[in-house]
């Protein structure tokens, strides 16, 4: 989107490779599903227990920024798949 350069630049440094259960605290991330306009909910303790939820941060924080003046909708899919 139009500004993922910017949001690099404010997460610059965070590792973009880095992963929601490698985080040195618990962290939730919330995002709202723009589908059905409901709360979506990612975290390093769901994401220690199932590898499918294991997504990478710079992902998350794009999806709990998003609005549509500012930032695309994004659309992540299940690790591994």
């Amino acid at each position: 989107g139009q500004y993922d350069k910017e949001l690099k630049y404010i997460l610059k440094e965070i590792d973009l490779n880095a992963k929601l259960d490698k985080t040195a605290i618990p962290i939730n991330i919330l995002a709202t599903n723009t589908a059905d306009n409901k709360a979506v909910s990612f975290s390093s303790h769901k994401a220690r227990k199932d590898p499918a939820k294991n997504y990478n941060l710079i992902d998350t924080a794009k999806l709990a920024m998003a609005t549509q003046k500012y930032f695309q909708a994004a659309e992540i899919k299940e690790s591994g798949k």
